[in-house]
């Protein structure tokens, strides 16, 4: 039984790990204490771009039309991105093209929510 325990252990260790492959964290360079003007401006730009969100307390969920999800997190003191890509009948290296252009994306949305929230503050 010892040989079955250690295959069935195995056989969950690899199905988490393929699970994972779509998965990579991107610093973001913002500190935590921007998080709540970085959200809101976020979330416009996603809406403007009729992007699905998920908002929750300590992260932004944003869903790309394709079905990706870029989440915008708190760690420790500072704001992360983790591309979840679909990686679903995708090689490797499919995979890796994909959360590059899901990290190209997120830049993209930043650049766009640092100068949303940037106009904003004339209003502060």
């Amino acid at each position: 039984m010892p040989s079955l325990t250690r295959l069935l252990r195995a056989l969950l260790l690899a199905l988490a790990l393929s699970a994972c492959a779509g998965m990579a964290e991107y610093p973001l360079g913002i500190p935590a204490s921007s998080t709540p003007k970085f959200y809101a401006a976020m979330e416009a730009v996603a809406a403007s771009r009729g992007m699905m969100i998920s908002k929750h307390p300590t992260s932004l969920n944003v869903q790309t039309q394709d079905g990706d999800w870029l989440q915008y997190m708190q760690r420790q003191d500072a704001l992360v991105l983790v591309v979840i890509a679909d990686t679903e009948g995708l090689s490797d290296a499919q995979i890796e093209e994909r959360k590059s252009q899901l990290k190209a994306l997120s830049d993209e949305l930043v650049s766009e929510a640092r100068k949303t929230a940037w106009e904003a503050k004339a209003f502060d």
